[in-house]
C-alpha cells in the first residue's frame, strides 16, 4: 500500500500494518550504556519519536532539524556560555560571530521544516471543503484507530510501570509510541464519497 501524502518531490513510502510491527520496533530498542548524556538521550528520544511520527514524510529535513537543534541546545549553547566567561573582548567577538552563524544554520533548517509542514497543511486543507468535513474526517480517523490507540495506551502504561518498578529507562520506547499517536491524530484523510452516500 502506498502513502499518497508525500510532498515536494519526495518518493512514496510504504505503509506497514502497524500493531505487530510497532511492537517489534519498540521492543528492539535497546541502550546498553545507561550513562548517556542529556544530549545523547535527547537524540535517541527524538530519533524514536521521528520513527513513530514519520516526520520526514511531512518535511524532508525534519530529522536534520531535530538533530541540529539538540546539538545547538546541549552543546553549542553551553560551550558559548563557557567561552564568554573566560574570553577577552576579541575572543568573545569571534565566538559570538561563530555562535550566531551556527544559530542561523539551525534556524535555516528548522524554518525550512516549518515551511514544508505549512505547505502540507495547505495541501490537506484543500481536501476538506468545510470545517464539517474536517470534523467528520477527524472523527472517522479516531473511530478507525480506537483499538490501535487503546493498544498503544496499554503499552505506554506498561512501560511506565516497568520504569517505576525496575528503574529501566523506557523513554525511547515511550517517545516512539507518542510519535505514533501524534501522527494518528494529525494526519488523516477526508471521508470518501462512497462513505458519505451510505
Amino acid at each position: 500500500m502506498i502513502n499518497n501524502s508525500f510532498l515536494l518531490g519526495q518518493e512514496p513510502t510504504e505503509i506497514t500494518e502497524t500493531d505487530e510491527i510497532e511492537a517489534q520496533i519498540a521492543d528492539n530498542i535497546t541502550v546498553e550504556d545507561i550513562q548517556l548524556s542529556d544530549y545523547e538521550k535527547s537524540l535517541r528520544n527524538f530519533k524514536y519519536f521521528n520513527l513513530g511520527f514519520k516526520g520526514d514524510e511531512l518535511a524532508a529535513n525534519f530529522s536534520s532539524c531535530g538533530d541540529r537543534a539538540a546539538y545547538w541546545y546541549y552543546l553549542e549553547l553551553e560551550t558559548y556560555t563557557i567561552k564568554l566567561s573566560y574570553g577577552n573582548g576579541e575572543q568573545n567577538t569571534f565566538n559570538s560571530t561563530l555562535f550566531t552563524q551556527n544559530t542561523t544554520d539551525v534556524l535555516h533548517i528548522c524554518t525550512d521544516v516549518t515551511e514544508n509542514i505549512y505547505y502540507f497543511i495547505l495541501w490537506k486543507q484543500e481536501q476538506f471543503p468545510s470545517w464539517s468535513d474536517f470534523g467528520l474526517g477527524f472523527l472517522q480517523n479516531l473511530l478507525a484507530n480506537v483499538l490501535r490507540m487503546n493498544y498503544i495506551n496499554d503499552k505506554l502504561t506498561a512501560l511506565r510501570e516497568e520504569t517505576e518498578l525496575t528503574g529501566v529507562d523506557n523513554s525511547d520506547k515511550e517517545w516512539y509510541y507518542i510519535g505514533v499517536i501524534v501522527r494518528l491524530l494529525i494526519v488523516f484523510d477526508p471521508i470518501t464519497d462512497e462513505l458519505t452516500r451510505t
